[in-house]
């Protein structure tokens, strides 16, 4: 019987079909594991990329900026386009090699410094909820240094040699490298580990409270024999650095500019930064943003009771009044106001030692703050209920920095006490401005306040809604158009708030007129 088939089609043998998809198969190795390979070192290029402050990536996406004039959320300048439409556009050149200000901070030139017109306004309410910043005050401040950063930091150390040496980075001792590709780092070099302990251990404290305003900063061992040092040998020799000495190397961050204390912290006579309108009405959005960051510096720099930043300003303001008016020593500002806090070699070690000299600078600027960010201030109270800092701190360097464990000790157990009870005592400060603005904001509601006159018998009917939202903690701090007495009431009512629990007499009165007083409701 003859086969038939369908005119024009070609009838293909089972070897045939079987030699088809062997070839198939070895053209998709041939072709997918060179563009694989492709990819991969194009990813690892971008990174290093990113690390080095290379100017040209391995696919040059060309940036843009949102229009100013349209509404919606300020987009970063620093922004790729979608790579289709970047593939439309021409690429530019650049000979710089600075590490890129999208590795520290995503918020664009300040409007002022563009020549637009004076950024609005924020109203009081929109950034503040009771003693916490508002998700609309925190999205004020630029991105700073997370978790990638650091990690990418890490790996250009592990993976780059230090091409040479040349002063700067503050300290006689300390010097600025140079790494291989263009990277730059600042290396803290110390003869007494207490300070390269002070600095390594006040970054690992900061990062678990969430802080971003620490550059990214890793322990190394010193070693001119080693392949990593050795081209750098002779400036080894002429800095005179002991060998086999631990150090930190922190990112270097250029273009710089010096960072002045907010007007609230300045005055003597009224040092304050509370959520009432006096203090956070008619805010810009740069204010709101340092502002949000000195939040986060204050509590930052009592835990670790550090001596070179704001408490060196307010040691010497005794000699020189204008002192609160001058650059804060070791803060800086980044172009887009990213603050960062530089030098923390102080904190947790020999500003401990000198407690008794100093202490009351550091409580002066803790009992002036009443608003912080919400993360920082639940970290706070974790650390405080389980009282598990050590375990925290210790982790953090076994994990971050797991070599060194054999050349730089860990933090003696006195420390550590005194690191607790700072920690308690800011968990109880942040408790404290919760009960006293949580009485403020419910006190202030419709319940009429009547106040006794000192020579007669008679009561002064005060509405309570028309002394504000802010009502009782601006007559706490000294209204000038109430009389003293009324003031007074209020303080005695203000410091009884927080005992709430109602007396038999208040009950009989509430039975009888139906509310409570004003104090407990």
């Amino acid at each position: 019987m003859k086969s038939t088939t369908k005119e024009g089609v070609i009838p293909c043998s089972r070897g045939d079909s079987r030699l088809n998809a062997i070839l198939a198969f070895a053209a998709g190795i041939l072709i997918g594991v060179p563009l694989t390979l492709g990819l991969l070192w194009a990813h690892d290029e971008y990174y290093r990329n990113k690390a080095n402050g290379l100017p040209d990536p391995f696919l040059p996406v060309p940036r843009a900026e949102m229009d100013s004039r349209r509404s919606g959320p300020v987009q970063n300048s620093s922004s790729p386009l979608p790579l289709v439409a970047s593939l439309l556009v021409r690429k530019t050149k650049s000979s710089s090699f600075t590490v890129p200000n999208s590795l520290f901070a995503t918020q664009p030139t300040p409007a002022a410094e563009q020549g637009a017109p004076a950024a609005k306004k924020f109203r009081f309410e929109d950034i503040a909820e009771g003693v916490y910043w508002s998700p609309l005050a925190e999205k004020q401040v630029p991105r700073g240094f997370d978790d990638d950063d650091l990690r990418l930091w890490k790996r250009l150390l592990n993976n780059t040699e230090v091409r040479g040496l040349e002063e700067g980075c503050g300290r006689m001792q300390n010097r600025l490298l140079t790494l291989a590709g263009g990277g730059k780092s600042c290396c803290r070099y110390r003869h007494n580990n207490d300070q390269i302990q002070g600095e390594i251990f006040s970054f690992y404290l900061g990062r678990h409270l969430g802080i971003r305003n620490l550059v990214p900063s890793s322990l190394a061992l010193v070693d001119s024999r080693a392949r990593r040092w050795s081209a750098a040998a002779p400036q080894i020799a002429l800095a005179r650095w002991s060998p086999e000495r631990p150090v930190v190397l922190t990112q270097f961050v250029e273009d710089l500019q010096p960072a002045f204390i907010p007007p609230q912290f300045r005055t003597k006579s009224r040092r304050r930064l509370h959520p009432i309108r006096q203090d956070l009405g008619n805010l810009t959005a740069d204010q709101v943003s340092q502002l949000v960051q000195w939040s986060d510096l204050v509590l930052f720099d009592y835990l670790t009771a550090n001596l070179d930043r704001v408490v060196n300003n307010l040691f010497n303001e005794r000699w020189n009044p204008e002192m609160m008016r001058q650059p804060t020593h070791n803060l800086a500002k980044t172009r887009s106001g990213l603050l960062l806090f530089l030098d923390n070699e102080s904190g947790l070690l020999h500003g401990y030692r000198l407690l008794e000299k100093y202490e009351h600078f550091h409580r002066t600027l803790l009992d002036a703050l009443c608003v912080f960010r919400r993360d920082t201030a639940a970290v706070v109270e974790r650390l405080h209920a389980s009282g598990d800092v050590e375990h925290v701190l210790r982790d953090a360097f076994h994990g971050l920095d797991p070599g060194m464990r054999d050349w730089l000790p860990f933090l003696p157990e006195r420390s550590l006490r005194t690191l607790r009870k700072r920690i308690t005592h800011v968990a109880e400060h942040i408790r404290t401005c919760k009960a006293r603005f949580a009485f403020q904001e419910s006190a202030v509601l419709q319940t009429p306040l009547n106040i006794p006159h000192s020579n007669s018998k008679k009561e002064t009917h005060v509405p309570c809604h028309n002394l504000g939202t802010s009502g009782l903690f601006s007559l706490q701090q000294g209204a000038s158009n109430l009389s003293e007495e009324l003031k007074n009431h209020l303080m005695h009512q203000s410091e009884m708030a927080p005992e709430l629990t109602p007396t038999a007499e208040q009950r009989k009165r509430k039975a009888s007129t139906g509310r409570l007083p004003y104090a407990l409701l």
